[in-house]
């Protein structure tokens, strides 16, 4: 016995399948009840993707602490640190669809690449 919701997932599954061409790989879904929903493989590949968003959110994460202590310290390689976040940031908001991180990063390394150009030659003086 499917419950409704189980009932218009499988409606829906069985939607998209019609919609996919014809060679394209198939994952096969089972329900609580066991019964088996044939989807494309690519809904699969969402997970996959997910994990890799999740995966880049510690690294950003891990980078902006990093860069933060660095650039508290007076130490350049900081900007760099901070700059690598913000391509990391960049390609978060472009996988997520969240396009206005995008210039707003791109804006922040040009800024960091302005600050690492000066902090460099005042330390060469």
């Amino acid at each position: 016995m499917l419950l409704n919701s189980q009932v218009s997932a499988f409606q829906l599954a069985e939607s998209r399948l019609k919609s996919v061409r014809p060679g394209t790989s198939v994952t096969v879904l089972r329900t609580k009840d066991h019964k088996e929903i044939n989807t494309p493989a690519s809904y699969s590949n969402c997970s996959r993707r997910l994990a890799l968003l999740l995966r880049l959110d510690y690294l950003s994460c891990v980078l902006t602490i990093c860069s933060t202590i660095l650039v508290g310290k007076r130490c350049w390689k900081g900007w760099v640190v901070a700059a690598i976040n913000s391509g990391v940031v960049c390609v978060i908001g472009f996988r997520t669809g969240q396009f206005g991180f995008i210039p707003a990063n791109v804006f922040c390394i040009g800024l960091y690449a302005v600050n690492l150009h000066s902090w460099r030659k005042a330390d060469t003086r």
